[in-house]
């Protein structure tokens, strides 16, 4: 599952399409109708395939999502980066201390 997300100036917000590929097929999801649809080659998503979100509420839609997703465990390629630089720093610095007989 992919998920696009663009900010629509002409409408005001942000929109989100959810969406998977197969052998050059794109197939776009309905979440809250359980639809899916198969799009030609020349086809957009539908409009009622989309979630729009208006300004001013998105980022509060991103940020809530975010934190029930963290609630979840669910953590993203990104976080585990940052986990393994914050726990090689932490390693490098008690590597120092030793050697500075810091500790």
């Amino acid at each position: 599952m992919k998920v696009q997300i663009w900010k629509d100036y002409a409408f005001g917000g942000t929109k989100i399409s959810f969406y998977e590929v197969y052998d050059r097929k794109v197939i776009v999801y309905n979440l809250f109708t359980n639809e899916k649809k198969e799009l030609n080659d020349d086809e957009q998503c539908p409009e009622n395939f989309m979630l729009h979100l208006h300004y001013g509420m998105d980022q509060e839609v991103f940020k809530a999502l975010a934190e029930a997703l963290d609630e979840q465990g669910i953590k993203t390629d990104k976080d585990a980066k940052i986990k393994g630089t914050l726990e090689a720093t932490r390693f490098h610095l008690e590597d120092l201390r030793k050697l500075l007989k810091l500790k």
